[in-house]
């Protein structure tokens, strides 16, 4: 639906990710993807015929990265299987389907 970089808002002297929502994308995909709460929501705007979408950068490194190091702990696995869960749970019952 999108592309994620990762910007620096020169304003407010801050990381920040930029999603660019890319062209064919349904308005109802972009009203939902304005409403997840998943991360804090700075600015949304338009540029000539292009959406995007100025978020929260969350720093950190993807599971896939994570598991590349070491094996998780059966309790850390348990952990995120449970945060994973959850959070996928809120969003589908907000009508949203994350498809990342």
């Amino acid at each position: 639906m999108g592309v994620v970089y990762k910007a620096c808002d020169t304003h407010l002297d801050r990381t920040v990710a930029l999603r660019v929502i890319l062209l064919g994308a349904a308005a109802a995909r972009r009203r939902r993807t304005h409403r997840r709460h998943i991360c804090t929501l700075h600015d949304v705007g338009r540029e000539v015929d292009t959406d995007f979408l100025v978020m929260e950068f969350l720093g950190g490194q993807t599971l896939a990265a994570r598991l590349t190091k070491v094996a998780l702990q059966r309790a850390q696995t348990l952990e995120y299987t449970i945060q994973i869960t959850q959070a996928l749970d809120r969003a589908r019952s907000e009508g949203t389907v994350h498809c990342d």
